[in-house]
């Protein structure tokens, strides 16, 4: 018996510059200008999962890492969630996923930063479906 194929769904913000982190979040002071950059993220999530006709997906492993040009001024791998949050709220908006609560997204895994010469820096996201998942407290019970 062979296994299912599982098709995985990847994301690359690429239009947005760096990707907006905890550190600039804490030290935006206006909330609108907050607001505005939150929502830039979100569009994008929305917009890439439509173009790239991403199906309605059950649950999902979110995977998620920043992509940079160079190595100056690297952050640290979860420095991104702020970014990561808008854009999987964008593809809740975009119908992929019900929700974005469990059991909908199952988890979340921040990996360390990509250094990538000659691309611009963006933010990637992978979305890894993962069928019947019981929360590993649950155990077999």
């Amino acid at each position: 018996m062979t296994a299912p194929t599982v098709v995985v769904h990847e994301l690359v913000v690429d239009v947005l510059g760096r990707p907006l982190t905890a550190n600039q979040v804490r030290r935006i002071r206006n909330r609108h200008q907050l607001a505005a950059l939150v929502r830039a993220w979100h569009d994008a999530g929305t917009v890439l999962a439509r173009a790239n006709r991403i199906p309605r997906l059950g649950g999902v492993h979110v995977w998620a890492w920043g992509r940079y040009p160079d190595r100056r001024s690297l952050p640290d791998a979860d420095a991104v969630a702020p970014a990561v949050k808008a854009v999987v709220d964008g593809i809740v908006a975009a119908g992929v996923l019900p929700d974005d609560k469990p059991p909908h997204v199952q988890a979340v895994t921040y990996c360390a930063p990509v250094v990538a010469p000659g691309l611009p820096p963006a933010l990637v996201v992978r979305l890894v479906p993962v069928p019947d998942w019981v929360h590993p407290a649950e155990g077999d019970a």
